[in-house]
């Protein structure tokens, strides 16, 4: 008996959908393979019991989020993809009292920052243009304009890979840039934030004039946003790539966007080769400019499968 039938055995009532393309589950759309299964727990009880299934079956998972921050892989992922994308994981609660609010972790960050805005409450206002979901945001502590999702974190909760259930204070989870030290198998179900007094007016302006400014710097059409993480705070390693000539180099159907060039831009169909291919162009091109072999790719590990490693170790040795 193949996997999804026996999920669907034992959880009838799981949403399940089978062969899904990349291009469906991420905003960049790369990724020559389909998703052969993913799940859709209705609530935090259905997702336990899914966890503790697969844990038992020793099988892998992988949680989408918005999949704006993913690359797709070349073959079929040997596990179950989980997406929390139910009304359970997607609520928000806010306390104007005490300036928190509580969310499920497919909350979507520009819906959120509009919601604390319209409330008059403030720090996450500069995280409203991330396209992404609440717990990816926590899991790689997103951050723009010198904020980051760290900062106002008062709880995060979630369940175990063997699906039991775990909490954890922001103070007691380490945040480093586009780090949290959350182990890479837990999932997160829920988070509150610690929010602060502001007024709707001031929020509301930050949040257009944020939303203004990365509808000027960056570019129209398929991305996953950037791709390498800055080198510094005073070398954006966009302008670094920009330097050596790249904008616009092309691998197939993708390409360093011309407007913004830690950006890569997918115009049609296009595989993980790929991808990795212009990701050392890029690497290479930077070392030899700058003598510094960082910045760190942090896409390419896409679903954690077998092989994700030997690319990334081959992004590195570029």
């Amino acid at each position: 008996m193949n996997l999804f039938k026996k999920l669907s055995s034992r959880f009838p009532e799981l949403p399940l959908r089978r062969q899904l393309s990349y291009r469906e589950l991420t905003t960049l759309g790369v990724g020559a393979a389909e998703l052969p299964l993913l799940a859709e727990p209705v609530d935090a009880k259905q997702l336990a019991e899914l966890l503790r299934f697969l844990s038992r079956k020793s099988r892998r998972f992988f949680v989408f989020g918005a999949g704006s921050n993913l690359v797709g892989i070349d073959y079929p992922y040997n596990g179950v993809g989980i997406r929390l994308n139910s009304e359970a994981f997607s609520a928000c609660t806010f306390d104007e009292a005490d300036r928190t609010v509580r969310c499920g972790a497919f909350v979507k960050l520009p819906v959120l920052a509009r919601q604390a805005a319209a409330r008059g409450l403030g720090g996450i206002t500069r995280l409203g243009g991330i396209p992404g979901t609440l717990g990816g945001a926590v899991r790689m502590n997103a951050g723009a304009n010198g904020a980051s999702l760290g900062q106002v974190v008062k709880s995060v909760s979630g369940f175990t890979a063997s699906g039991m259930p775990w909490q954890r204070s922001g103070e007691e989870i380490e945040w480093g840039y586009r780090f949290c030290s959350l182990p890479e198998d837990w999932v997160i179900t829920e988070v509150v934030l610690q929010l602060n007094a502001s007024t709707a007016e001031t929020e509301q302006a930050l949040l257009e004039q944020e939303l203004l400014a990365r509808r000027e710097r960056e570019p129209i059409g398929r991305t996953a946003g950037c791709v390498f993480k800055n080198i510094s705070d005073f070398e954006p390693v966009g302008r670094i790539i920009d330097q050596c000539g790249l904008k616009k180099c092309r691998v197939g159907n993708l390409f360093i966007s011309e407007k913004h060039a830690n950006y890569v831009v997918c115009d049609g169909a296009a595989s993980a080769a790929d991808y990795l291919q212009l990701a050392v162009i890029c690497r290479r091109a930077v070392a030899e400019k700058t003598g510094v072999v960082g910045g760190g790719c942090h896409l390419l590990a896409a679903v954690g499968v077998e092989g994700d490693d030997a690319a990334e170790e081959a992004v590195v040795e570029a």
